[in-house]
C-alpha cells in the first residue's frame, strides 16, 4: 500500500508540474486571482462610501460612485484633491481648504479619509463649524466630542459661519482645544470654508494660525466649479 501511494503521488507530482508549465493554465489562474483582487478591492471601497455616507460627508452621487468605482485615484486630475492626497500621506496635521462654492473642497477632504478608514476604529467625522461650537461643553455631546478627538480624519465645514461673536469665540474655542488633542497622534483634521487667507488670519487667534503654520498646510483653490464633473453637493 506504501509503495502504491508513492507511486500515486509521484504520478500527481508530475502532473502538477505539467499543468503548471501549461501557458493556460497558468493564465487562468493569473486572472482568478486578478478579479479575485479587483472583487476584494472594490468590496473595500464600497465599504468606505458606505461609511463616509453615513458619516454625513456631503458629495454628490456621483462622486460617491466614482470613489466606489476607481477610490481616490478617480479624482488625480484635480488640483485640490492632489494638494489632499499629498496631505494625507505627509507628517502635516492640519490642512485648510478653501476656495468658493463647487471648488470640490469636500471631495478633496473625502480624500483624506478615503484610505484612511479602517474597520473596527473611528474612520471619520463630519461636523459643521456651528454645530462643533455647540458641541463645547456640553455633556449632551460627550459621545461625538470624544468621537472628533478619537477618528483618523476630522472634517470641520463651513468654516467662518459662526455669525455672532459669543458663536465665533466658541467656534475658535472647540477646534483649537480638539486640534490640540489630536495634533500628537497620527489624526488628520480638514477645515473646510470660503475663508480667503487674510479673512482666515482675522477669524482666528494667534494660537490657531501658530496651529495652522507649525503642523499645517493651507490651500486656497481659485478654479473653476467642480460640480458639473462629480464635486461637492
Amino acid at each position: 500500500m506504501d509503495r502504491l501511494n508513492s507511486v500515486l503521488d509521484d504520478v500527481l507530482s508530475k502532473v502538477r508540474g505539467v499543468l503548471v508549465k501549461d501557458p493556460a493554465v497558468i493564465a487562468a489562474y493569473e486572472a482568478d486571482q486578478v478579479a479575485g483582487q479587483a472583487a476584494y478591492d472594490r468590496a473595500l471601497r464600497k465599504g468606505r462610501v458606505m461609511r463616509l455616507r453615513k458619516a454625513g460627508v456631503p458629495l454628490m452621487d456621483s462622486a460617491f460612485k466614482v470613489l466606489e468605482d476607481r477610490g481616490v485615484g478617480g479624482f488625480a486630475d484635480w488640483e485640490i484633491t492632489s494638494v489632499a492626497r499629498r496631505f494625507g500621506l505627509g507628517p502635516r496635521r492640519i490642512l485648510v481648504l478653501t476656495g468658493d462654492l463647487g471648488r470640490g473642497k469636500t471631495t478633496a477632504a473625502a480624500c483624506v479619509a478615503f484610505p484612511r478608514m479602517e474597520r473596527g476604529r473611528p474612520g471619520v467625522v463630519y461636523v459643521r463649524e456651528r454645530v462643533l461650537a455647540k458641541w463645547l461643553g456640553s455633556y449632551r455631546h460627550d459621545r461625538e466630542w470624544d468621537a472628533a478627538i478619537r477618528c483618523a480624519t476630522l472634517i470641520v465645514d463651513e468654516l467662518g459661519t459662526a455669525v455672532s461673536p459669543q458663536d465665533q469665540e466658541r467656534a475658535r474655542m472647540a477646534l483649537l482645544e480638539i486640534v490640540d488633542d489630536r495634533m500628537n497622534n497620527d489624526r488628520k483634521t480638514v477645515l473646510i470654508g470660503n475663508l480667503a487667507r487674510a479673512d482666515f488670519d482675522a477669524r482666528f487667534d494667534r494660537r490657531m494660525i501658530d496651529r495652522l503654520r507649525d503642523i499645517g498646510v493651507f490651500h486656497e483653490d481659485l478654479g473653476a466649479s467642480r460640480r458639473r464633473d462629480g464635486g461637492d453637493e
